[in-house]
């Protein structure tokens, strides 16, 4: 009895040297007691959630900021008016994460920092590792602001210019994006852009006024024997056309194809293109008796414009538009990447198309104009009849020019009108490869807007989305409180 009572504690005391080795053993792992003689591996989360300015940090902001992001770059509005060179940031990053903003450290919320460029935030883990982060900031309305990032998010549009004039106020004008990706080059609301089929309405205020100064009559049978292109373009079967009709598409001309995109006419000149047409083409209905959309017509209206005026098509759109608003565009575009324009935007195309496959200067007349949305502010001002800013045409020739066709109630001479959504407004649209536009003009007799953008989508429903876009934009608030940027 007594060898098997030793025999036990001997094996209890075993046990109990076992147990006592466990613990000190588990003791050491650090995921259970943070044994300060060991530490845990160092993090590699470095991820920013959140970047911001507040009103309690900067004294010169009314209000907060929004953040948007897409494509790798935080979107931050911030309200009109907040000078951008002098903020301080509100960052939320990873735990145990530090931040800097070109290179140099900075505290959230303190650090006063430049942000009117492009920024680059790194956030560096714990393990010392880093991800860079790019942030833009503008000023802007953060509600209306967030319907354009939208857009542009879900059509995958790289840069928008968007300008707001109210009452003869420029109260609204930014760029949002980029205008050059591969480099961050930021969209800036005096960048020029394409206008594509915005240049008709162009081209028709340049036609109306050799009417006031009586040089053509709408009337006038450009291709007829003592006609003004006659000489330089002999016809058989279009003696019938107008100026008007081809203002408002109701010429009559049976387009097998569009002779200003489509092959074989896409790689000739202007003067080529005519020819073709006149010697290929016929005419198929009565003049001013149907409505068929025609880049040709607004082509042959250049020419027209030439032999009237005895300038090219761009000096006297320069006479006219461009000199009395006080600005060098609108003007014809570029063509090519390497030949753009300085504070000119690059184009993206999308869906295989190519935004460079355009020969801007012979499609001056019909869609070849490049101008800042702001421009096309200021040029509704001076068709707006009121007595702030100087009108270029008197009323009566511009209740001439917007009034709807015979043939197509929604198409006057250059411009679209009686659109449901702004029903009492001139306005255009245009398309080409890399390039979408719309400018609205008097809308309830007060307001216009233009957005132009440096690509199109071809998703089903790109086109009705910038009209509610523009809708949206348009409706959005009471504008005559908002101050007026050409004063700044």
């Amino acid at each position: 009895m007594k060898n098997l009572f030793k025999n036990k504690a001997c094996f209890y005391l075993l046990l109990s040297l076992i147990a006592v080795l466990c613990v000190v053993s588990c003791s050491k792992d650090p995921d259970v007691t943070g044994d300060p003689e060991s530490s845990a591996q160092p993090s590699n989360a470095k991820s920013l959630t959140y970047i911001g300015f507040s009103a309690q940090n900067n004294p010169s902001m009314s209000g907060s900021s929004s953040l948007f992001v897409m494509n790798g770059t935080y979107y931050v509005t911030v309200p009109l008016g907040v000078p951008l060179t002098s903020l301080k940031a509100t960052f939320t990053v990873s735990p145990g994460a530090t931040v800097s903003v070109n290179n140099k450290p900075i505290t959230s919320g303190t650090t006063a920092l430049d942000y009117s460029g492009v920024v680059e935030v790194k956030v560096t883990a714990e393990n010392k590792t880093s991800t860079v982060y790019y942030v833009l900031v503008k000023n802007g309305i953060p509600e209306l602001d967030a319907k354009i990032f939208d857009f542009m998010k879900k059509y995958d549009i790289p840069g928008i210019s968007v300008s707001i004039g109210h009452r003869e106020k420029l109260v609204y004008s930014e760029g949002f994006g980029y205008a050059k990706t591969t480099t961050r080059e930021p969209m800036r609301r005096n960048y020029m852009l394409r206008l594509a089929s915005c240049s008709k309405p162009m081209t028709s205020i340049c036609v109306m006024r050799l009417v006031s100064e009586g040089k053509i009559k709408l009337t006038d049978r450009p291709f007829s024997p003592d006609g003004i292109l006659s000489a330089k373009y002999p016809s058989n079967g279009f003696e019938d056309i107008t100026i008007q009709s081809l203002l408002e598409h109701t010429s009559g001309i049976a387009q097998q194809f569009d002779p200003m995109f489509d092959s074989p006419t896409k790689s000739m000149s202007q003067e080529q293109t005519i020819r073709y047409v006149l010697d290929n083409f016929s005419v198929s209905s009565a003049v001013g008796s149907k409505h068929s959309y025609s880049n040709f017509g607004f082509c042959v209206l250049g020419r027209i414009i030439e032999e009237a005026s005895g300038k090219s098509y761009e000096a006297f759109l320069k006479e006219t538009i461009a000199d009395a608003i006080g600005r060098n565009t609108p003007r014809i575009g570029s063509t090519g990447e390497a030949n753009r324009f300085q504070n000119e935007t690059v184009y993206y195309s999308q869906s295989g198309t190519n935004g460079y496959g355009n020969n801007m200067q012979r499609l001056d007349s019909c869609g070849g104009l490049i101008a800042t949305t702001g421009d096309l502010i200021r040029l509704s001002f001076s068709l707006d009849g009121m007595a702030g800013y100087p009108d270029i045409m008197s009323p009566e020739t511009y209740g001439l020019m917007t009034k709807a066709s015979a043939a197509r109630s929604t198409y006057s001479k250059g411009w679209r009108v009686n659109h449901s959504f702004f029903p009492s407004a001139a306005y255009h649209t245009g398309n080409l490869a890399g390039t979408a536009t719309m400018w609205v003009s008097n809308y309830n007799n007060a307001t216009h807007c233009a957005i132009l953008c440096n690509s199109r989508s071809y998703i089903s429903g790109f086109d009705d989305a910038l009209y509610v876009l523009m809708r949206d934009v348009l409706k959005y608030t009471d504008w005559s409180k908002y101050q007026d940027i050409y004063n700044k």
